[in-house]
């Protein structure tokens, strides 16, 4: 098959060689990305060919011969209104045209000056930008946002048919809100003081006729899709336009306007019946053509209505006849969802009876209870159950009343208490809600500003518009995926949920770099619809609003040029040393540390290299606290930088770096290095400046951050030399200072608290052998020679002599001893060294072992008179 190329070159060829054309026809797709292609076109045509008059074909079918000799036989004339009324074919066109040399002109020229500025490829636009903008202001705020506590009043009655609850109403018969928690008690006081009392006295049942969903659009089509699958916009987008294009399946995709015109709703029963083909939803178009509802729909402007239409119509089945089996996974998606919610709207509408009740107690407080009674699910059963497919609003099936209520029936009051509420920030984004956001910027308009805003979109427009196209928006958004400026969540962490949409570290900067700059922010583009509407309306010229872009444009650049370019966003090409992996040069960029050969980067359009050398500006992880997820890094000012990559390049540790441990309230300090055998950048310790007292080398702190100890096992023979931060239970902390001075053998005074929880100045001493100790007035008493079998340590005697300890503390995780006693029997220091070699000891009638921690299990020989087990002592041995 040849080539698009090719092909454009051959018409072309041939346009040029025909003698007898008397009118170009723009026949391409009838959207504004088809009539700038088609003007595109006729601007490579001869000038002669150029001047001839032009007609533009407006089908909205192409699927059947028919309807593209209707088309043929009905041409439009470029300077006629369209459906709508308001734009001419012209000015849709040219709008089109300017739209397109804004993305372009626009995001070259300001991506280029980014990137010069920044010394790395900073992808912008006119779309880029705001929707980044977007989706920062949204997370900012969403982390950002303050709960707010606040109550309603409920109760719960018990009427002789059943139980329900109601809620308390104010006097404007609104559900009461309160915010002041002294308010709540004063209202619960009143309603309890007088003695509970309850009485229906308002009951009113209403049915209600809920409709069908409006007709499927193609953002509303991805976004479903999307949510269920790792499709990505452009994928599904590409497959539906292989759907329309070339197997003639579905209506033109590429729509925003959620209406069927009536040539689209004349085919719908043909469509409607092509909806057998899928086994899943078969059933449901056999109910729907028995109903034959097409007229009443038609009549509906909800669903048909031509002037709301301002390209295509909404998605729908053509009549053509097809294969189930033969379509792929992607296929079978969008045609069900498609079909699916073509085949609802001719279903009955859901019927619902809405009860409505008021329960007033004592008299004066009124507490209004609501109930649904679905009476026929109509459209409502071709929902998938648990799934993203169906884009309507479930009801909320848990309301219920008990049925044979009765106004003035008389009820019991169970109970009025106060629920504890808070305020929610606004949802994060995701691939649905993102999509429907971006589809009307009057929604980011500040109530302030509406009217100015106003007064720049065509005065004859019904709405504003989106940002983009409903065709670009995907892709935009995909394309700063892959700029890594926003991410879409895997799994949830804290507070922030699965599969929503987010900036990134480098998202963020630039987001708060573009504001404060003034360029591409959400104002801009909103200002730049409105100056293609008022196109597209005929209410300003083309050449003067393009003159308009192009100051734009200009201004940006000279904005970009002469900003201060400080932060961290900032690349740098001069060397930092050799990549440990590869030898290339290591260079800063906004995303951290790369060399020459990265995988990561490109480079100047250059292909990316194979080394998979980096390090992030922030390497460390985050820490969760309240469900939250907190950075772990104290400030900007502990980022890596420069001189740290210029360290670890060398083999050197970075400088100290604190961080913060959220969920203990500490803060510690670290240090990175290269690690040549793993390959990657790990943790160091980082100096401390204290001296072990028995060999002399540096002491260490833990990967636990509560104990300083000396590293070197061969000279101590295993044995762990080392001094706790804090003492003892006590959550005091001992300073740098503190144990200094211990390591030099000083005694030390404290304010600790003991049993009476009374304050006093206690004395302590360290030593290698005992730890952290208090001062023995009288020296204790070594155990006749007898060693922990654990690490070798001499045991002591404890000071009552009842027990015998290995003080050697830090190689243990609790107390390690034994007593001296047993069954009120006293051991020998030979049964004793044999317990400790974990033999069993005769001692009276019974046997004894030793647990290996702090007890003496005790056999007594005395049995069990219930199943003749031989008894044991407890662990305290009564």
């Amino acid at each position: 098959m040849e080539s698009k190329k090719t092909y454009y070159q051959k018409m072309l060829t041939a346009i040029k060689s025909e003698p007898t054309i008397s009118a170009v026809v723009i026949a391409t797709d009838n959207d504004m990305e088809g009539g700038v292609i088609g003007a595109e076109i006729i601007s490579q045509l001869p000038e002669p060919l150029q001047q001839l008059p032009r007609y533009r074909f407006w089908a909205d079918d192409t699927s059947t011969d028919e309807a593209i000799l209707e088309a043929m036989n009905n041409l439009k004339p470029l300077n006629a209104k369209m459906e709508n009324g308001a734009a001419t074919y012209a000015s849709y066109i040219n709008a089109g045209i300017l739209r397109q040399q804004g993305n372009f002109v626009g995001g070259l020229s300001d991506t280029r000056a980014m990137t010069i500025r920044y010394v790395d490829l900073v992808r912008v636009g006119f779309a880029k930008g705001p929707i980044l903008s977007i989706v920062a202001s949204n997370y900012l705020n969403y982390i950002n946002f303050k709960p707010v506590p606040y109550w309603q009043v409920q109760g719960s009655f018990t009427h002789a048919n059943g139980v329900y609850e109601g809620k308390l109403l104010d006097r404007e018969g609104k559900i009461l809100r309160m915010t002041d928690r002294l308010q709540v008690d004063k209202v619960l006081t009143a309603i309890h003081g007088t003695g509970m009392q309850g009485v229906i006295t308002e009951l009113q049942t209403k049915r209600a006729f809920v409709k069908a969903p409006k007709p499927l659009i193609l953002r509303k089509l991805q976004g479903m899709i999307k949510r269920k699958t790792n499709y990505t916009y452009d994928q599904i987008l590409a497959a539906a336009e292989e759907l329309y294009d070339k197997k003639k399946l579905i209506s033109y995709p590429r729509t925003d306007d959620a209406a069927f015109n009536p040539k689209a709703m004349a085919i719908m029963p043909s469509s409607i019946a092509n909806i057998k083909n899928i086994p899943s939803l078969a059933a449901f178009a056999e109910e729907a053509l028995r109903l034959n509802r097409f007229d009443v729909v038609a009549k509906d402007r909800f669903y048909c209505d031509a002037k709301s239409i301002k390209g295509h119509p909404a998605l729908r089945l053509t009549a053509n006849p097809f294969s189930w089996s033969s379509l792929i996974d992607l296929e079978q998606l969008i045609i069900e969802a498609i079909a699916r919610n073509n085949v609802k709207i001719f279903l009955n509408p859901e019927t619902v009876d809405r009860t409505n009740m008021i329960t007033t107690v004592n008299g004066r407080a009124r507490f209004k209870s609501k109930g649904n009674v679905i009476i026929d699910e109509g459209w409502r059963k071709v929902d998938e159950k648990e799934s993203h497919i169906s884009n309507s609003k479930q009801p909320d099936e848990s309301l219920s009343l008990p049925s044979g209520i009765e106004t003035n029936d008389p009820v019991t009051v169970n109970a009025v208490t106060a629920k504890d509420l808070m305020t929610n920030p606004t949802p994060l984004f995701n691939s649905q809600s993102i999509m429907d956001r971006l589809s009307d910027v009057s929604q980011f308009i500040p109530a302030a500003d509406k009217d100015r805003y106003a007064a720049l979109f065509a005065k004859s427009a019904k709405d504003y518009g989106g940002i983009g196209t409903s065709t670009t928006r995907g892709g935009i958004i995909e394309q700063l995926i892959q700029d890594e400026q926003i991410l879409v969540t895997k799994k949830a962490d804290g507070n922030i949920p699965k599969g929503v949409i987010i900036p990134s570290e480098i998202g963020l900067q630039l987001y708060h770099k573009f504001e404060e700059l003034h360029i591409m922010t959400l104002d801009a583009a909103i200002q730049f619809e409105a100056g293609l509407q008022r196109v597209q309306y005929n209410e300003q010229t083309p050449a003067a609003y393009q003159q308009t872009l192009f100051n734009q444009f200009e201004n940006d650049i000279a904005v970009i040029k002469n900003a201060n370019i400080t932060d961290s966003l900032k690349s740098n090409t001069t060397s930092l040393g050799k990549c440990p992996l590869c030898g290339a040069d290591v260079f800063e960029t906004r995303r951290g540390y790369f060399c020459a050969n990265s995988k990561w980067l490109k480079k100047n359009s250059q292909p990316a290299g194979s080394c998979h050398f980096s390090i992030k500006k922030t390497p460390m992880s985050s820490t969760k606290k309240d469900g939250k997820r907190l950075p772990l890094l104290v400030g900007k000012n502990d980022m890596i930088d420069a001189s740290d990559v210029k360290a670890i390049l060398t083999g050197k540790l970075t400088k100290p770096h604190e961080l913060h441990n959220y969920a203990k309230g500490t803060k510690f300090a670290i240090a990175w290095k290269w690690d040549d055998q793993k390959r990657q950048l790990v943790f160091a310790h980082v100096p401390t400046g204290l001296t072990c007292p028995e060999c002399g080398t540096e002491m260490l702190e833990n990967k636990a951050h509560t104990l300083y100890f000396c590293p070197n096992k061969e000279f101590h023979k295993e044995r762990i030399v080392g001094i706790y931060k804090t003492i003892f239970r006590t959550g005091k902390r001992l300073t740098k200072t503190d144990i200094k001075k211990l390591l030099a053998g000083q005694t030390i005074t404290k304010k600790l608290a003991f049993k009476d929880n009374a304050e006093r100045d206690t004395e302590l001493i360290w030593s290698s052998k005992e730890g952290l100790h208090f001062p023995e007035k009288t020296p204790l008493k070594k155990a006749n020679g007898l060693l922990c079998p654990k690490c070798g340590h001499e045991l002591m005697l404890n000071r009552n002599e009842t027990y015998i300890f290995c003080p050697n503390n830090l190689a243990h995780s609790g107390m390690f001893g034994i007593p001296r006693t047993v069954n009120g029997i006293q051991l020998s220091d030979a049964d004793l060294a044999s317990l400790l070699d974990g033999q069993t000891v005769a001692i009276g009638n019974g046997l004894a072992t030793w647990d290996q921690t702090r007890f003496i299990n005790f056999n007594s020989g005395v049995s069990c008179p219930v199943c003749e087990s031989p008894m044991r002592l407890n662990k305290k041995r009564a």
